[in-house]
């Protein structure tokens, strides 16, 4: 039996100086089989700026952002990857839940974090994004 796939919206990246063009998306593929779910993201470019669209083909932001715009803007990522990446991403999807199921499908791995290594230096946390 194969996944039953659903793509969505997780980021957006912007340019607030020209009219909020959406420089890139990240796209969240679930794939569900037998109550396994698994997910992927993927992030996909867009180049250029506002003024390359046809006016006629133009979206505005906020109407990207009612609940139907998600899917125009899952149509634009899947255009700009095209079918063969697509596929190829839900074939990753596919086999996450396969590696779920099968866990012989993973062969055992020893991980270790050294204790007897010098410590490392705390990274400073960006002031970015906070409320």
């Amino acid at each position: 039996m194969a996944a039953t796939f659903e793509w969505h919206v997780e980021f957006l990246r912007t340019d607030p100086t020209d009219d909020n063009y959406i420089k890139n998306i990240t796209v969240g593929v679930y794939g569900t089989e037998n109550g396994i779910t698994k997910k992927s993201l993927w992030q996909v470019p867009f180049e250029g700026k506002k003024t390359d669209i046809p006016v006629n083909d133009w979206k505005s932001y906020a109407d990207l952002m009612e609940s139907d715009g998600e899917s125009t803007l899952i149509a634009w990522c899947k255009n700009v990857m095209g079918s063969e990446n697509v596929a190829k991403l839900e074939d990753a999807v596919q086999g996450y839940i396969n590696i779920h199921v099968d866990p012989s499908l993973t062969p055992p791995r020893h991980i270790e974090a050294p204790s007897k290594f010098s410590a490392k230096p705390t990274v400073t946390p960006t002031n970015m994004n906070q409320i």
